[in-house]
């Protein structure tokens, strides 16, 4: 009974609380595609402070060495499949790696603020991309 208290009040202090999501998520698919060397938990939408928001786990892939240069790329889709907005998206510590050998490493976490959703949105892809973009030409 004890531990059950000091649970609820360690959520409770925590300052994360869950909020009825706005209809306009309820519709919304979300997808990740991993890269060499990231792999994702499920994302899912979060509500805080009145603002729709993203949020995920990603971990370093098997047998990747690194993920110091690996970033997010997030894509609204409306119907069809066309893209409405790109964005890029960070997850932190950047550097997924074991502290020591025998350890396995500790996941990344990221958060992107969705709103104002763009109009349409049916999907939100979650990419992980390894190293730069290409310059645009």
């Amino acid at each position: 009974m004890k531990s059950l208290l000091l649970l609820a009040l360690a959520a409770g202090l925590s300052g994360c609380t869950t909020l009825p999501l706005p209809p306009e998520a309820a519709g919304i698919t979300l997808t990740t595609e991993p890269s060499a060397a990231i792999a994702f938990y499920p994302p899912k939408f979060v509500s805080a402070g009145g603002s729709l928001e993203l949020a995920g786990y990603v971990y370093r892939a098997p047998y990747a060495r690194s993920t110091a240069h690996s970033h997010l790329d997030i894509t609204f889709l409306g119907a069809g499949g066309r893209a409405l907005r790109r964005e890029t998206a960070e997850f932190s510590p950047h550097d997924l790696r074991a502290k020591t050998p025998r350890t396995l490493p500790q996941p990344g976490h990221y958060r992107v603020l969705l709103s104002p959703l763009p109009a349409g949105t049916v999907k939100i892809e979650v990419r992980a991309h390894d190293g730069p973009h290409a310059p645009a030409t």
